[in-house]
């Protein structure tokens, strides 16, 4: 359901919500549903559009709307682990996640774009998986870096912002000195996640993906 806010209540809304986000900022949820009034948001998804649009993958997402359902999460249930849609499923179960409950998308009134939203809240937990990035607080803001280094996001930029504020001095230590080289190298060198079209390749190895994606896995672990 979309709702309409005038400047004034996308204001309001942006300071109260911030606040939340400020005591939980790797709420891949709540970061995104307050990135859908940041100023810069929509300018940001139309240029994902665009670069959606550029290939056949991404046309095909854009035309078919995948998303992650319960239907999807029994399917990868039966697959290896050492498969994408197998350690998908092994993450979640491991975490406790259900990643077919993300909220739609309510600020934005381009189908489209609100649809990019929906996406990548849909596959926040795919990217945990990809990276090899854990769903601590200091790999949740490690990934959120990731995520505004690659997509330019201002939700993801929000996230790594205030997560850091929320690190222990020595989180934040590691942070910089494990982590974001990781990212730089990474978020550069690799195909962007949004436009993957990870539900093809749910039957593929995980280090096979990997290297389509010319992505090399988070190692430190903490």
């Amino acid at each position: 359901m979309q709702h309409a806010l005038s400047k004034a209540g996308r204001l309001f809304l942006a300071g109260a919500a911030g606040a939340f986000v400020l005591r939980n900022p790797v709420r891949a949820d709540l970061v995104a549903t307050v990135g859908e009034i940041l100023p810069g948001t929509e300018s940001v998804l139309r240029g994902h559009l665009k670069e959606l649009q550029k290939t056949e993958e991404g046309r095909s997402i854009l035309k078919e709307r995948p998303q992650i359902t319960a239907e999807t999460l029994a399917a990868v249930a039966l697959l290896p682990p050492e498969t994408l849609g197998g350690a998908y499923y092994a993450f979640l179960k491991k975490h406790s996640f259900n990643s077919s409950e993300r909220a739609e998308a309510s600020f934005i009134s381009d189908p489209d774009l609100a649809y990019i939203v929906q996406r990548y809240r849909d596959i926040h937990d795919i990217f945990h998986v990809v990276t090899n990035l854990t769903p601590t607080l200091t790999g949740e803001v490690a990934l959120k870096y990731f995520e505004a280094l690659q997509m330019g996001l201002p939700m993801a930029v929000l996230g790594a912002t205030f997560g850091t504020f929320r690190l222990t001095a020595r989180q934040r230590a590691a942070l910089f000195r494990d982590y974001v080289p990781w990212v730089e190298r990474n978020a550069r060198s690799c195909e962007n996640l949004l436009g993957v079209y990870f539900e093809r390749y749910w039957q593929m190895s995980l280090t096979e993906l990997r290297k389509k994606l010319r992505l090399e896995p988070f190692r430190k672990e903490f």
